[in-house]
């Protein structure tokens, strides 16, 4: 009955606030990092701003008991506490986030040694990768816009690599059945061809996005993968690096796809999508034979419509014969008839573009790597361009 008169009157004691705002801070590990996540959740509620307006102080504190005040200052206070992550930028909880992840990796066949060397010296999450994911860009281009910055710096240089490599690209391509243009096309969009492949530990990286909990069922299953390929392949921990992300190599795997789809193409007892091309180009075909890419179907053509056609919601649904396309007044670029063959196909007409193009069953292979329209659109009309197609 004390503690309901306290609150009935509104006379919330100090000395009671000050042990219970002790005992918080302590929790929190930094009175720092508490009192502003306070505030920053105050600032949000109108009775925040009516104890700013009656009382104004420079001083946290003083805001924060002036907030706190009255019968419904105690369920603001719990109101925010419970809504705060527990280990929002904590060393201590990241450190007891590894010891409990230890238990379930070892449980999916990780040594202690393998754990042991990934995860020394690991004693805080990356701040620049939680950065990063918070901060992913929210402009989205228009596809002009995406093109004219990702494909023609690539187009030159892609067309002296494909010669350059033709002996290993015409031996896979041959294999799994992936046109060599659209394999360095892909390595083109992905790290410049191997100039940038990324320099942030992956260990690290992939620990601190599981870590911080908002895909954390995700970047736990690609640390565990990650852990296995420094297992296998016999790679040390501080070696293995790629994107914040945690993709790697010269066609940016990521760890799960790396299991399933990086090749040893050239027999040499470990698979190198870092240093080795054949591998690159063996783990990147795999990966696309892997979700059916149709050999005897081109990927796209950039078409010119006599006529207007109007755009449909889902254009990658509404698919039709090459008949049809040309009976609507398709052609190909440069006012050229369609080829006269069974292939079904869709209309893509890109918002704030005056370009179309018609986008085969291997669109849907591009889409799954990326699943970026402009992405895919790229990708197929650098491999035209670097095959000197139209």
């Amino acid at each position: 009955m004390r503690h309901s008169y306290f609150v009935e009157q509104g006379h919330l004691s100090v000395c009671i606030f000050s042990v219970i705002f002790q005992v918080i801070v302590s929790f929190f590990g930094s009175l720092h990092n508490f009192v502003y996540t306070l505030l920053g959740g105050l600032s949000q509620i109108p009775l925040w701003h009516k104890a700013r307006k009656e009382r104004p102080s420079a001083c946290p504190i003083t805001r924060i008991k002036s907030c706190l005040s009255g019968k419904k200052g105690i369920g603001i206070f719990l109101a925010i506490l419970l809504s705060t992550p527990l280990h929002a930028d904590n060393s201590v909880s990241f450190i007891a986030w590894i010891n409990t992840f230890k238990v379930q990796a070892r449980k999916e066949g990780i040594t202690t040694k393998t754990l042991e060397r990934a995860f020394k010296n690991l004693k805080k999450p990356l701040q620049k990768v939680i950065d990063l994911d918070h901060n992913q860009p929210g402009v989205k281009l228009t596809f002009d816009q995406y093109y004219d910055k990702r494909v023609p710096p690539l187009i030159s240089k892609g067309k002296k690599l494909i010669k350059k490599h033709r002996k290993i690209l015409e031996k896979v391509q041959c294999k799994y059945g992936v046109p060599k243009a659209i394999l360095v096309a892909l390595w083109g969009h992905e790290t410049n061809y191997g100039g940038f492949t990324g320099n942030t530990p992956t260990i690290h990286a992939l620990a601190t996005l599981a870590h911080e909990g908002r895909r954390e069922k995700l970047f736990t299953k690609e640390l565990i993968h990650a852990l296995r390929i420094i297992q296998e392949e016999n790679i040390p921990p501080h070696q293995l690096k790629g994107s914040w992300a945690g993709a790697l190599g010269q066609c940016q795997f990521m760890p799960s796809t790396f299991h399933a789809y990086a090749v040893d193409e050239k027999e040499k007892g470990m698979r190198d999508i870092w240093h080795c091309l054949d591998d690159v180009f063996g783990s990147t075909a795999n990966y696309l034979k892997g979700i059916r890419w149709n050999s005897q179907e081109p990927w796209l053509y950039e078409v010119y419509l006599t006529k207007k056609i109007p755009s449909c919601d889902k254009p990658l649904d509404d698919i039709k014969t090459l008949k049809a396309w040309s009976d609507l007044g398709v052609r190909k670029k440069g006012n050229k008839a369609l080829p006269k063959k069974p292939w079904k196909a869709a209309l893509i007409q890109p918002k704030k573009s005056k370009r179309a193009f018609l986008v085969f069953e291997n669109i849907h292979a591009i889409l799954d790597w990326n699943r970026s329209l402009s992405f895919a659109l790229s990708v197929g009309l650098l491999a035209n361009q670097i095959n000197d197609e139209t």
